[in-house]
């Protein structure tokens, strides 16, 4: 381990317009929660919080086994222990084609597994939480767009409800009439047809 630092986030550098309507309380004065020593021979975690005076914990570099964040287990550092927790739930998507052109059952989770395997029903649980009178598709319009700027013939994404099957499944639609459907269920091959 060479080097750890977490500090605060000042007022010009914070780039997150999703906040720009909180009141954010940007305190320049707060030091860093992690940094290493003026001597770079430790990494000093500092305690934050109400009546949190004390001297930094100080964890010697050569000697680190894992990052000073990892040490961080209570709430006693309360900054750094929800910068912790919130890292611990991130998910890495490695999507698997295959289970991602798959029908879905319709109760189905509605939050994207990491290999896409049940993206059918996000899709279908995106479009239904979106859709209006004036935008039927919701936000799936928005995602064929965005789509469209990778693949230029990308014009329509659309989602199925087979009430019978009680399964999603989807399709992409492209400027030249060409509509690649969900693939097969036991051959996971794309079937495709034109309008």
């Amino acid at each position: 381990m060479r080097d750890e630092r977490c500090f605060p986030i000042a007022r010009r550098d914070d780039r997150a317009t999703y906040l720009k309507s909180q009141k954010i309380n940007y305190n320049a004065r707060i030091s860093p929660f992690i940094r290493v020593n003026d001597s770079h021979d430790a990494i000093e975690i500092r305690q934050d919080g109400r009546q949190k005076h004390g001297r930094p914990i100080s964890l010697s570099l050569t000697e680190a086994s894992r990052t000073a964040l990892s040490t961080v287990t209570t709430a006693e550092f309360p900054h750094l222990y929800a910068l912790r927790e919130a890292l611990a739930d991130l998910r890495f998507l490695e999507i698997n084609p295959k289970a991602a052109r798959s029908t879905n059952d319709r109760f189905e989770d509605r939050i994207l597994k990491p290999d896409a395997s049940n993206l059918a029903a996000v899709l279908a649980h995106l479009k239904s939480e979106t859709a209006t009178d004036m935008r039927p598709e919701g936000v799936l319009s928005d995602i064929a767009a965005d789509l469209s700027s990778l693949i230029p013939s990308v014009c329509r994404l659309e989602v199925s409800n087979d009430v019978g099957q009680r399964q999603f499944s989807f399709s992409l639609g492209f400027a030249d009439s060409l509509i690649l459907v969900r693939a097969s269920f036991l051959t996971g091959r794309s079937g495709y047809s034109r309008c």
